[in-house]
């Protein structure tokens, strides 16, 4: 059937009014976002926090318009160079939110399982798996394309670590050495216990974490002195127990 004819004027109206706002905008704004376009063509940030800012600053001048893309069209804006200055600043937000994660939960959270009424190792576990696992999925989406990114980086003066991602591979041992500390303060004292259910139980929560430390080994390249010795305790304590290792303790 034929469009109704309200709607064809609805729709006429609301384009005509957003022309003669994008038109408004050009008029009143034109010094300022010729202003702004030359200075991000100049602009060369000398680090991350400063692109972080100066992305802020912008983006809170552009704020104003009506629609931005409409507008800047009909300017000399450094498009590409500025897109890449606000993904690479959105990305860095990322990187340093899931750093922060890895510190909360490693740090903090290790600090909390080890008072008094503090979360079971097997909860605390859990939620380190589940932090590992969503930054094995950030690095893994990333790493595919992040050469190129670094080079369209590079190109248009962002100051882009090269290294962004092996540092994010880094910060995740942090979750290693809790994880081997949280097993190790939950064993010792079963297999001081003794018996058989005790010492079983304190067996697969060593094995869990052994097996947990061996993927984020594959993941991260390597350990650090404090994993290793870690690591290295852990081993000593099945070794000493001598059952065999159950499968079921394999939650990776």
């Amino acid at each position: 059937g034929s469009a109704d004819p309200n709607d064809l004027l609805m729709e006429i109206s609301t384009k005509s009014t957003h022309a003669s706002q994008v038109r408004e905008d050009i008029e009143t704004y034109g010094p300022m976002v010729e202003q702004l376009a030359a200075d991000v063509k100049r602009k060369r940030p000398s680090n991350m926090v400063e692109l972080k800012e100066y992305v802020q600053e912008i983006d809170g001048r552009l704020g104003v318009l009506s629609d931005e893309h409409a507008v800047l069209k009909h300017f000399e804006w450094p498009e590409a160079k500025y897109d890449c200055f606000r993904e690479a600043s959105a990305l860095h937000d990322e990187f340093e939110g899931l750093k922060d994660d890895m510190a909360k939960t490693g740090v903090d959270r290790l600090r909390e399982r080890q008072q008094p009424g503090g979360p079971s190792h097997e909860a605390y576990a859990a939620e380190l798996l589940k932090v590992a696992e969503k930054v094995r999925a950030k690095v893994q989406k990333e790493e595919g394309g992040m050469e190129s990114r670094s080079q369209k980086f590079k190109e248009n003066h962002v100051p882009w670590d090269p290294n962004a991602l092996l540092d994010i591979k880094r910060s995740s041992l942090i979750l290693v050495r809790a994880h081997l500390a949280s097993s190790l303060s939950e064993a010792r004292p079963l297999q001081e216990l003794g018996g058989g259910e005790a010492e079983a139980k304190a067996h697969r929560h060593l094995t869990a974490s052994v097996y947990f430390a061996f993927k984020m080994h594959q993941f991260t390249g390597g350990f650090d002195s404090e994993c290793s010795e870690l690591f290295g305790e852990v081993s000593e304590l099945i070794t000493a127990s001598e059952l065999p290792v159950d499968p079921s303790a394999i939650d990776l």
